[in-house]
Parts: structure tokens; C-alpha cells; sequence
């Protein structure tokens, strides 16, 4: 990094919860900060270029976070034996709310306020795996208007890293053979909605969606809905096992080479359970999601 550049710190109070303020530090520029605390920080700063955009990004994610917080208080008191299922769905639909919002409000932060060093904050810290189209933008922000900045060339890099799997782009062909021995094109799918679901048998949070992926899918199968399972297994006989046990009646291909899978490579899989969501044309319209979000699309799309 150059001397001179603005470079991102997190100014910490001992081991309290919640950790810390990120802020903004420059040569030769004194920074002003009043700090209270009581669940969570307020905070009021001035001083440099940079850290009145810091502090807006400070407050958007400060207030979802306690928000959260209050979510979670609510869901913690509701005894899972007694849950109906229009509790399960309104909780569901609550938290899809929040989440949802809190990645609009950081979105239009990127886009709208003057790129900074908290621009590069917003996407790398602020969400567990940034959506690649996030990043993008990012990049694109910071590329305008800073880039010299080492941050910006850490936000393109990782950008031009996506390779063809980004939201909006036709998904690559797989063509792979069934338990049966049969070849089958992900492309002959289109005209469906289609999840692309990378799991494989051994894979125990793969299994775990299984039953609510499957109750989503006989909801959904006869509205234009169909999932083309590919596995990471190398072993044939426990692959069609975990099929026939979990009782998943979509269409599963695999080459049983692995983490070596063609299609794993091809859609830059690192981990499992992986997911993406194509339109009726093939096109990815969300990528990295669980079932939970899964079933909130597809009320969208074919409802």
C-alpha cells in the first residue's frame, strides 16, 4: 500500500460485544470520535476525507444488526414442537424481509455514495460471501474513482475471478450421466425454472436440506419447476443410495470425479451444499442460497 493512501482500521474497546468501529485514517488528518455505548455503539465522528460515508455505512448495518437481534429474541421464544406452518412461513418471510433489506440499503450505498475505502468495507465485511454482482459494482465504483487505491485492485481482482457463473449470464452447459447411465444436457431443462444443486451423499449439510428441498420441489414440479442434481461423489453405489434414501425423485447427474467433477470446476464449486437458480431461458438469477430463500423465489417466479 503507498504511504499516503486513506487505509481502513477497526478501533476496539477491550473484548466487548459488539466488536469494534471501523474507521478511516489519512496523513495529517485528525479524527474526531464520541462514543457511547449501550447494546450496541453510537457513534459520532468527523475528520477526513472518507469517514462521513464510514459513518452512514456504520448506521445502516447498526440498525439491521439490532434488528436482528430483536428477530432473534422473538424466534428464540417459539417452541418448535408447536410451530405451525404458517408460524414457519411468516418467520421465514420476516427474516427474508430483513436480510433483503439490509443487502438493498448496502447496495445503494455502493452505488450511490462517493467510492471510499468504505465501499471496500461494505463488500468484504458485511456479508458472509458478497454476490458477485455486488463485488462488480464495487469494482466498478471504486475503478471510476479511485484506482490507485489498493482496495480497488483487491475489489477487481476478485471481480475478473467470477469467470462465467455471475448472475445474469447463460449458465454453462453441463452434460453428465444419470444413475441409469444416461447422458443428460442441464440445456435440455430450459423452458423450466431449474435449481442446479451440487451436494453429494457424504456432504451432511447437503443432506440436512434434503427434506425441505424435496417438500419445496413436490410444491412446485407441476408449476414449471425441475432441480438437476449434480454430485461430488466418486462412489456410484452410495451416490444412488442417498437418492433412493432421501427419496429425491429430480433429475442427479455426476461424473463421480469428486471435487474433480467437471461441472464443479466448470461452476467454480469450493464447497457444498452450492446452488443456483435459472431462469426459463438458462440465464443465473441468484446463486448461494438454502432452501429457505429457495422456496421465497420460486413464489415469486411461478406463483
Amino acid at each position: 500500500m503507498a504511504a499516503d493512501e486513506s487505509l481502513l482500521y477497526y478501533i476496539t474497546f477491550g473484548t466487548t460485544q459488539p466488536p469494534g468501529i471501523p474507521v478511516v485514517l489519512e496523513n495529517g488528518t485528525r479524527l474526531n470520535m464520541n462514543v457511547t455505548k449501550d447494546d450496541s455503539y453510537n457513534v459520532e465522528m468527523t475528520g477526513g476525507k472518507y469517514n462521513s460515508q464510514m459513518l452512514k455505512l456504520f448506521k445502516i448495518y447498526t440498525g439491521y444488526e439490532n434488528k436482528m437481534a430483536a428477530f432473534n429474541n422473538e424466534v428464540a421464544k417459539i417452541d418448535p414442537a408447536s410451530a405451525t406452518e404458517e408460524l414457519r412461513a411468516e418467520t421465514s418471510a420476516r427474516y427474508n424481509t430483513l436480510m433483503q433489506g439490509r443487502s438493498t440499503d448496502i447496495q445503494n450505498f455502493i452505488a450511490n455514495e462517493e467510492a471510499s475505502p468504505a465501499t471496500y468495507f461494505a463488500i468484504k465485511y458485511l456479508f458472509n460471501q458478497p454476490e458477485p454482482k455486488l463485488v462488480i459494482l464495487g469494482s466498478k465504483v471504486m475503478s471510476a474513482q479511485l484506482p490507485n487505491s489498493s482496495y480497488t485492485k483487491n475489489l477487481v481482482t476478485l471481480a475478473n475471478s467470477y469467470g462465467p457463473t455471475i448472475e445474469g449470464a447463460m449458465a454453462p452447459e453441463i452434460n453428465l450421466k444419470t444413475p441409469e447411465g444416461n447422458t443428460l444436457a442441464l440445456s435440455s431443462l430450459r423452458g423450466k425454472v431449474v435449481l442446479i444443486d451440487f451436494w453429494a451423499s457424504w456432504c451432511g449439510p447437503c443432506r440436512k436440506e434434503n427434506p425441505n428441498v424435496k417438500r419445496i420441489y413436490d410444491k412446485y414440479k407441476d408449476k414449471g419447476f425441475e432441480i438437476y442434481g449434480v454430485s461430488l461423489d466418486n462412489n456410484g453405489d452410495q451416490w444412488k443410495a442417498a437418492i433412493a434414501k432421501d427419496g429425491l425423485g429430480w433429475k442427479h447427474v455426476s461424473d463421480l470425479g469428486g471435487w474433480k467433477s467437471s461441472a464443479a470446476q466448470l461452476y467454480q464449486v469450493h464447497s457444498i451444499p452450492q446452488t443456483f437458480l435459472l431462469d426459463k431461458e438458462g440465464r443465473i438469477i441468484k446463486s448461494g442460497f438454502r432452501s429457505h430463500e429457495l422456496e421465497t423465489l420460486l413464489q415469486d417466479l411461478l406463483d
